[in-house]
């Protein structure tokens, strides 16, 4: 009798891929006791912040990733002391340039010229990471697929088909961040920008698979 078993792996695959863009954070903030002008102000240095990008050359738009607006308070919770110090409207942009160790100078530059004085962090990335995390995907189940073989093998069983088969994506980054704060007087020169070397990024793929084996032929004589 030609018994059927199941055989479950787990396969797991990796890519490592040197980045190719910085992913710019960008965060503008504006404060005044009233509350349209928190908000004008705000709009203003959001044009600001676009303005410099175009005149740097970054022709990506930028996308907003957050917008808050709160009520900032000296002492909030001692009613004898506590005062108003305004509304804060705060808006996150993010834009993708490429790896350019020029482009991201002009920026910064304008920036740091602009009236808008942000803060900036840059991360840098993989422009395309489906194309990675699928490079990632097709070693996992290769590595699943050869493990299943040898057990297969070492037990006396041929491998008849896949039941079942589940994966799970994950990507990271190691020490690739750069965090600038352009908020204060800047009395060095703008037309140097930091010599980075970013890390790579990481692209793993698990996949989870069930085979159906049976006894081999040989097996079954």
């Amino acid at each position: 009798m030609n018994e059927q078993s199941e055989i479950h792996i787990e396969g797991r695959g990796a890519v490592d891929a040197k980045p190719d863009g910085m992913c710019l954070l960008i965060k503008v903030s504006s404060l005044s006791h009233d509350y349209p002008q928190a908000l004008s102000g705000l709009n203003q240095k959001v044009a600001a912040t676009n303005a410099a990008l175009r005149e740097a050359g970054v022709k990506a738009l930028a996308v907003t990733k957050a917008y808050v607006i709160t009520e900032q308070w000296r002492n909030q919770y001692d009613e004898a002391k506590k005062k108003f110090l305004g509304h804060q409207a705060t808006q996150a942009l993010e834009v993708t340039i490429p790896l350019d160790r020029e482009l991201l100078g002009r920026v910064i530059k304008g920036l740091a010229l602009s009236d808008a004085k942000p803060s900036v962090s840059v991360d840098f990335v993989v422009r395309d990471m489906n194309a990675v995390m699928l490079l990632a995907r097709q070693r996992a189940v290769e590595h699943a697929s050869a493990t299943a073989l040898d057990l297969a093998k070492s037990a006396g069983l041929q491998l008849r088909g896949v039941k079942s088969m589940t994966y799970k994506s994950q990507s990271h980054l190691i020490n690739s961040s750069l965090e600038l704060n352009l908020n204060s007087n800047i009395d060095y020169c703008l037309d140097l920008t930091p010599d980075v070397n970013p890390d790579f990024v990481r692209g793993e793929e698990n996949v989870s698979i069930v085979w159906f084996a049976s006894n081999s032929p040989k097996n079954n004589d």
